[in-house]
């Protein structure tokens, strides 16, 4: 008899481990994806609550209760719009037109897609100073100090993304 036959596999290969190890990796490439999605312009909150899911039925102890999944879902819902939100809020703080805090929305949406990474900041300040210039029809300078604000909220609703991303996981690794 060959050595081959004399190993045990079972004990050495099972499925459960397989599927285990499955998910772990896919949790940590969703953990991955989902951090990558605060910077891009896609959900990555939501796909930080998938990595969430798999983690959970990776693991073999008890799953989190409803309250931490209610607090996960919430932070993921408001995580996704943060950076739009923020972008739109920093316009109207500098003084800018209800158009233009719409259009440094669309902006950044526009941007982030056909322009990344440049297209995440340069997306609001041009729509906004666009909007500005051609639809409120305010001065250069007016429309700049708007564009400037749109700029502003958009960086520092990207780095917002990322705190609630951060609180996402040490919720969910802490209960």
């Amino acid at each position: 008899m060959s050595l081959i036959c004399a190993i045990d596999w079972s004990s050495i290969f099972s499925w459960d481990s397989v599927s285990g190890s499955l998910l772990y990796a896919l949790a940590v490439i969703l953990f991955l994806l989902g951090f990558l999605g605060c910077a891009l312009p896609y959900p990555g909150h939501l796909v930080l609550l998938g990595g969430c899911v798999a983690w959970t039925f990776a693991r073999e102890a008890p799953m989190p209760g409803w309250r931490v999944w209610t607090m996960l879902v919430l932070l993921a819902l408001l995580g996704s719009f943060t950076d739009n939100l923020m972008a739109m809020v920093g316009a109207r703080r500098f003084g800018s037109s209800s158009a233009a805090i719409w259009c440094s929305g669309l902006g950044m949406i526009i941007g982030g897609i056909f322009l990344f990474p440049v297209g995440l900041l340069l997306g609001p300040f041009l729509g906004a100073l666009i909007c500005e210039l051609a639809y409120a029809r305010k001065t250069m300078k007016d429309s700049v100090k708007s564009g400037l604000g749109a700029l502003i909220g958009a960086i520092s609703g990207i780095l917002a993304k990322f705190v609630v991303g951060a609180i996402m996981l040490g919720i969910f690794f802490y209960c």
